[in-house]
């Protein structure tokens, strides 16, 4: 009888272990990763012709597509902590993210990408 709740108290703690030593990084990736298509620009809602052609798609693998109209490409992405950085050919862009939305402001202009 003392064997039997031996091995149950070793099986419990090993089970323990393994949950308790998941990987936090990739847990943050799988939910922010997804397309974000643009909401709102300046404050108000953007127009459905727009949510076509303006989105973020970030990818499990730090891969991202960006499309702002006729522009855009392929890029990286990384969290850090509320900010999601894509960067392109050397430049950088910053977004927060809050929620379901990443939010970036260009030339003054804030821009909002919502989690399709």
């Amino acid at each position: 009888m003392k064997k039997a709740i031996a091995l149950l108290l070793i099986a419990v703690l090993a089970l323990t272990c393994f949950v308790a030593c998941g990987k936090k990084d990739g847990d943050k990736a799988a939910n922010i990763e997804g397309k974000y298509v643009i909401s709102k620009m300046g404050g108000e809602d953007a127009p459905d012709e727009y949510k076509e052609a303006m989105f973020v798609e970030l990818k499990a693998d730090g891969a991202a597509t960006m499309t702002m109209g006729d522009e855009g490409g392929d890029c990286t992405w990384k969290q850090d902590g509320d900010k999601v950085i894509l960067t392109a050919e050397g430049e950088t862009m910053e977004f927060t993210l809050n929620g379901n939305d990443l939010t970036m402001v260009e030339n003054g202009e804030e821009m909002v990408f919502t989690k399709q």
